[in-house]
C-alpha cells in the first residue's frame, strides 16, 4: 500500500534524478496502479504503485537483493514475477511466463 513518506522519498529521489517532477504528484504516488516512466527504454525506470496479483507484503516479504554494480537492489522473487505477468493477461507476459517457468524448473531448490 503507498504511503505518504514512501511518496515523498520517492518524490525526493526523483528530483536529484532529474525527473520531469510536473508529470508526477504525490497524489498519483498514494493511488494504487499509477505507472510513471522515465527515460527511453531500455534505458527506463518504471515506477508502478501496485502490481497485478501480488500484495505489497507478501512480495516484499519473498523479494531478493541482487548487486548490481556494487548496489543492493530489492526485486521481486522469480515465483512473484511469475504471478504478476500471469495476472496481466496480457499477450507478451504469458510469453513471457512460458519462458519464466522454464528458468524456475531449472533452477536447484533451496
Amino acid at each position: 500500500m503507498p504511503s505518504s513518506g514512501n511518496a515523498e522519498a520517492t518524490l525526493r529521489a526523483l528530483a536529484r534524478f532529474g525527473a520531469p517532477l510536473n508529470q508526477i504528484t504525490k497524489e498519483d504516488l498514494l493511488q494504487e496502479g499509477t505507472i510513471f516512466q522515465v527515460g527511453v527504454a531500455p534505458r527506463r525506470i518504471d515506477l508502478i504503485t501496485s502490481a497485478s496479483g501480488l500484495t505489497f507484503e507478501d512480495a516484499a516479504r519473498r523479494s531478493q537483493v541482487v548487486d548490481i554494480s556494487g548496489i543492493p537492489i530489492r526485486v521481486l522473487s522469480l515465483a512473484d514475477l511469475i504471478v504478476n505477468k500471469r495476472a496481466s493477461g496480457r499477450t507478451k507476459d504469458i510469453a513471457d511466463v512460458e519462458a519464466l517457468e522454464r528458468i524456475s524448473d531449472s533452477e536447484p531448490e533451496t
